[in-house]
């Protein structure tokens, strides 16, 4: 019974694939060609690209400031999770973390000096 339903779909298969691949292949040839409002869209995406091209090159407004080894800055906000080293109850300088408050000062120390 199961070779019999085997061969009947088989059957099938052998005559209706052919036409399935020219149905397919038709719908390929009529999607690659460019239509009104492809080219409407492709304008759109284009103009898009260059506003977002353009606003990363000009920046949001914002300032980088570059600050000196050894100066001591000012936090205006909490930085949380910050990965900081420390001592630990043995003198041995051990990874951690912590919070910045805001208004804390923070600088940069020499290797002479954590040492």
């Amino acid at each position: 019974m199961a070779e019999l339903i085997v061969a009947i779909l088989k059957a099938i298969v052998q005559i209706f694939l052919p036409e399935a691949k020219k149905a397919a292949t038709d719908t390929m040839q009529e999607s690659k060609q460019p239509t009104a409002l492809n080219n409407a869209w492709a304008k759109r995406v284009k103009s898009a690209g260059w506003l977002l091209v353009l606003w990363f090159t000009l920046g949001c407004g914002t300032q980088v400031i570059y600050v000196k080894p050894g100066d001591i800055v000012r936090l205006r906000e909490t930085v949380p999770n910050v990965k900081i080293w420390m001592h630990d109850g043995q003198g041995k300088v051990i990874p951690a973390e912590c919070d910045l408050e805001n208004g804390w000062y923070c600088g940069s120390l020499s290797e002479s000096t954590v040492k």
